[in-house]
């Protein structure tokens, strides 16, 4: 399994493998007082061959949030399976698989923070800025 991306957005609502996101790719969050609570959803687009989208395969997932000095702030691991139609009436193809998360965290200064996603042996890691004080020109 291969994560392919993963895209912060304000909004993401999945259906029938078909992915709606508002304020795809929000990587800046300007806040009026720190520490203050960060959340943010991801969509998530993994990838895999159609033996492993069969929902006797488990797949091990991390979350892992990393502060602006790369101290682990979370770091979250499951196992999921996939039961993939498509990968039944196609098997020759490669299948993607849309997928979204709510990722939150406490920022506590001003930095770069990172959000890291594993499927098994496949990561995407995605920069969140957080900045203290008023966006520019507001």
């Amino acid at each position: 399994m291969n994560v392919d991306w993963v895209i912060p957005c304000r909004f993401i609502e999945v259906h029938d493998n078909l992915g709606t996101l508002i304020g795809a790719g929000i990587d800046t969050f300007w806040v009026a007082a720190l520490p203050t609570e960060i959340q943010v959803p991801m969509a998530i687009r993994l990838s895999g061959l159609p033996e492993e989208l069969h929902p006797d395969v488990p797949h091990a997932a991390r979350n892992i949030i990393r502060g602006p000095d790369g101290s682990t702030l979370g770091d979250e691991a499951a196992q999921f399976t996939i039961g993939s139609q498509a990968a039944v009436e196609r098997p020759e193809w490669l299948h993607g698989v849309l997928l979204h998360t709510l990722v939150g965290f406490t920022a506590t200064e001003d930095g770069t923070y990172t959000f890291e996603h594993i499927v098994d042996d496949s990561s995407m890691s995605v920069p969140l800025h957080v900045v203290h004080g008023p966006p520019p020109g507001a």
